[in-house]
Parts: C-alpha cells; sequence; structure tokens
C-alpha cells in the first residue's frame, strides 16, 4: 500500500518565448497556479514581455542575463557560423536556459522546468515518489538532441523511448556536477570550444 506523502513544493522554472506570451499569461499559468505545487514560480524570458507577465509569487527575469554570454543571439550567430539550422536556435537556447538557473542562487536544491505551452488539467502534488524523481517517457525522437548529448558527455540512447518532455524536476547539485564536467570537457576542446554558459 502507497503511504500518502506530504506535498513538497518546488521552485518552477519557465522559459517564454516572445510569441507565446499571450498563451502563457491567459491559459498556461492560471492552471500552473491552480495544479502545481509552487513554491516560486521564476518566468524567463526577454525584456521586453516583463509588463506582459505579472503576478504575485511570479519572478521575472531577462533570459539574457541568467548567465554571463548566454544570449538568444550568441546562440543564433554560434549555429549560423557552424552551418547549422538557425530556426532551432530558441530551442537550444532554452535548454541551456534550463541548466544555467542551477547557478544562480535563484532556485533551491530542486526546481522544475516547465514548458510554457503545456497546460497541468489536473492537480499534480508530487514529482517524487519513494525517495525516486518521477520522469516521464515519451515517443518522441529528435535525433540532433541526441546527437548533443553524444557529443558532450558520451551519453548514448539506450531504450526505445525517450524522456522528452514538457517538464522535467532538476536536482540542483546534479546539474552543477554535470555542468563541471563540461567545463572540464571544454577545457580540453573536445567538441570545438563552444559553451555559453559561465565556468
Amino acid at each position: 500500500m502507497m503511504q500518502e506523502q506530504s506535498v513538497e513544493r518546488v521552485d518552477i522554472v519557465i522559459p517564454v518565448k516572445t510569441d507565446i506570451v499571450s498563451l502563457f499569461v491567459n491559459i498556461t499559468l492560471p492552471f500552473i497556479l491552480k495544479n502545481l505545487p509552487c513554491k516560486k514560480i521564476l518566468i524567463l524570458t526577454r525584456r521586453e514581455n516583463f509588463s506582459k507577465i505579472v503576478g504575485a509569487g511570479l519572478e521575472v527575469l531577462d533570459e539574457d542575463q541568467i548567465s554571463q554570454g548566454l544570449t538568444l543571439k550568441g546562440v543564433h550567430d554560434y549555429l549560423e557560423s557552424r552551418g547549422a539550422n538557425v530556426n532551432r536556435s530558441g530551442w537550444y537556447f532554452q535548454q541551456f536556459l534550463k541548466f544555467a538557473i542551477a547557478q544562480t542562487d535563484k532556485v533551491g536544491s530542486k526546481y522544475l522546468v516547465w514548458d510554457a505551452d503545456c497546460v497541468p488539467l489536473s492537480k499534480i502534488t508530487t514529482f517524487v515518489e519513494n525517495g525516486k524523481t518521477l520522469i516521464d517517457t515519451t515517443t518522441e525522437h529528435h535525433q540532433p538532441y541526441f546527437d548533443t548529448m553524444d557529443k558532450l558527455w558520451g551519453l548514448h540512447k539506450q531504450v526505445n523511448f525517450s524522456f522528452i518532455a514538457e517538464h522535467f524536476l532538476f536536482e540542483k547539485s546534479l546539474v552543477l556536477k554535470l555542468l563541471d564536467n563540461l567545463f572540464r570537457e571544454r577545457e580540453r576542446d573536445r567538441f570545438g570550444g563552444v559553451l555559453f554558459l559561465k565556468a
């Protein structure tokens, strides 16, 4: 029999692109406030969107100020210099932001990253069960994502599903260890010296 667990409130980090601010504010945010165990909510977005995103318990942060040198333009310019698809700049930028926030004092020991266009329709009271983080699995397969994991960390896909999901609970100490490993690899120039996060 599963024991009733107390609700552990977590910091929620939500990167919000300019073109979905209205959707986020009018649809997603009310459901997040109603259905997720929020300690505080951090919105990462362009400064021009600040006046459109207001509310008690929200902290709106300039996405270009989370980590020195990490900007959407910087990611775009890097991809362009490599002949890569610049249309994915925003996606890659958001992935870096999700890790970079761990380098700040803005989040606690655990933080939940939530996609701005994903609406939690029912109450979610926990992301941890029996001391283990619950991770959603999906059938989504974006090959460049797996290529990047292989290049950065030498991790290869080993199952017929993925963990690409609309939300993920990060443990700050593990993110910082992962980044430390990445910075050491950068020093050895294993992947061309590019990294937008501060060491």
